[in-house]
Formats: C-alpha cells, structure tokens, sequence
C-alpha cells in the first residue's frame, strides 16, 4: 500500500513508472527496491524508493529434554520446541516414524511447544501456517529411545543337593556389556522360608556360591538392573532348590506340651523312610515306613511306654537315589 498526503486528490499511483492506478495497493510483489511514484488531479508527482524485504526463514529449534524413557516401554520421552522467525499465532504439525502425530496452535510469540509422554520414535515438526501465511519446512532427527528390557535369569549347578553342600548360580541375565544399559546390579535374595539366611552369601555379586547347612526347600530370588536407571525398570526371578537330608535327635519328651513331643528325623526330599524301634530287651515296640513320619512314645496298642532308652534303626533313600542308614538310641522322658 502506497500512502499519500498533501497536493489535491484524489491519487494516482504508480511503481517503476508502469501505468498509474487509482488505487494504492500492490501485491504479487517481490523482494527488492521500487520506485513509487503518486500523482495528484493537477499532474504534481512525487516520488520515492522503498525496499520490500521477504520474512526470515521460520526456523525450528528443538530440545530434547528427556531423550531416553525411563524404562522400556514406558512412553515418557518429552521433547521442547521453540518457533523463530514465526508470527503468532501458528499451526503446527507433528509426525512419529513419518506418520501423523499431532496437530495444534501455539497461539503467544515467544511460547514453546512441550511433547510429553512420548514413546521411543523419530519425530519432525513444522509449522504448517504462520500468521502471514508462512511454513516452515519440517525438523527432522528429533529422536526418542528406550532401554532394552532388563530380563533377570540365572541357572542352578543343581536344583537338588545334599544338606551341606553348594550350589554354584550362573547369572544369564540381559542385556549385556555392550548395551546403552547393560545389567550391572544385582542384589541376591537366598533364604528359607522363615526369611533366615543361611549362609554368608554376598548379596550384591554377579556369580554367588551359596551353602546349605539345614535340609528343606528355599527360594533363590535375583533381582536385576542398571544402575543408572530407576528401580522401576527392575527385573525379578526365582527359582527353587531342595536340600536332602534329615536329623537324628536322642531325646524327646512326649508330655503334651507341644515342645519336643515326638521323635522324628525332621527329613525332607526322602523317598523312602523305614524306622524301628526297640526297648532295651531287643523287642520292637514301634516302626513307621513313610517319610517325616514320627514316634509318640507309646507302643503298637497306644500304650504310653516308659520313660528310658531305646533303641532305633533307620533305613532311607533319597530323592536323588543315594540311600542311608542310622543306629543309635534315643532316650524318652515324659
């Protein structure tokens, strides 16, 4: 628009000498200087030059404020946009892996655009329509990742093993040294059913040697993570491992009172469990042929026995085949 005052109206207008118009407006117009010229109804003219100068570029200026989502598979990636060159307000479009994402306003200069909450991806972004009409081309390499899932496993040299033993545990847990997050914490859960440790086992080392020292069956648990990330990305294994073997007491007192009232090998993993006992004239008062089972101090027609020592033998097999055999006596006191 060419703007005029003094002399008579009403105007006439014209650029680089080309035929006057009435009207003051021009477009279709390109970068550079004109020679505006505007003349009034008694032939006066004037003249000036003006330059037309063509917008910046827009430009796009990511920031890429959480590049990596906590854990995989946890969506939470965010990335920050600032627009220059743009005028208010402008439409925007997002992408993921080319394909559509997003769209919006941001309606305030100076404004920035926050994505959250995304999932690991390629994203671009362009301004689609400024206030003048103007776009942008698109922004590409804003990218988000994610850890690799943390997978904790482990092997056992043996899940059966004698009452005294080790077990040697291998960790086969995943991803390895030469990922972004390789497994590198590890924190070891070796205990009975009680919750009771049963041995000096570092709890933190990659490759623990456990010792069993009672029989029963226990619960090795692993737990997995890089400890550069959240305990919430945190894998958790378990496995099972039974101890074979039993005990040999030589008192009980079978009074009632729910301490000590049977005699028993207090097994476990047996298969196979033959027990005798006999009085002191050599006489067997009582057996049993099945494991954990026990002796109450009374005889075969469930008469109480008298207090004394008798004697017991003990045949066994266990789970894994190895068979045993016991002498010895056992006193009672009621």
């Amino acid at each position: 628009m060419v703007g005029s005052e003094g002399g008579t109206p009403p105007y006439k207008y014209s650029i680089d000498n080309e035929i006057p118009q009435s009207s003051p407006f021009f477009d279709g117009l390109a970068e550079g200087s004109y020679v505006l010229s505007v003349v009034d109804v008694n032939d006066c003219q004037a003249d000036t030059i003006d330059n037309i100068k063509e917008p910046s570029k827009i430009g796009v200026l990511p920031m890429i404020t959480k590049p990596w989502t906590t854990c995989y598979m946890t969506n939470d990636g965010e990335i920050k946009i600032f627009v220059d060159s743009a005028r208010a307000p402008y439409k925007y479009e997002v992408q993921m892996n080319n394909t559509y994402y997003d769209t919006g306003y941001i309606y305030n200069q100076g404004d920035s655009l926050i994505l959250n909450s995304l999932s690991p991806g390629d994203y671009s972004f362009r301004v689609i329509e400024d206030k003048n009409g103007c776009s942008s081309e698109w922004y590409l390499d804003m990218q988000i990742k994610q850890p690799d899932p943390i997978n904790a496993d482990f092997s056992l040299s043996s899940s059966l093993i004698i009452r005294g033993n080790t077990v040697d545990i291998t960790n086969l847990s995943t991803p390895l040294i030469n990922d972004d997050f390789p497994v590198n914490e590890f924190i070891w859960d070796v205990t009975d059913g009680n919750g009771v440790y049963q041995s000096e086992t570092n709890n933190t080392s990659q490759d623990p040697i456990v010792e069993y020292l009672e029989q029963g069956t226990y619960t090795i648990s692993l737990t997995a993570n890089n400890n550069s990330l959240s305990d919430e990305c945190a894998s958790q294994v378990s496995y099972q491992i039974e101890v074979e073997g039993y005990d040999v007491s030589n008192v009980f007192t079978p009074n009632n009172d729910g301490v000590n009232d049977f005699f028993h090998f207090k097994d476990e993993m047996l298969e196979k469990l033959y027990v005798q006992i006999y009085n002191r004239w050599g006489v067997r008062v009582y057996h049993w042929e099945a494991p954990q089972g026990s002796w109450d101090g009374n005889g075969y027609n469930s008469e109480l026995l008298p207090d004394g020592v008798y004697f017991f033998t003990m045949e066994a097999v266990g789970k894994n085949g190895i068979s045993y055999t016991e002498k010895g006596s056992v006193t009672l006191i009621r």
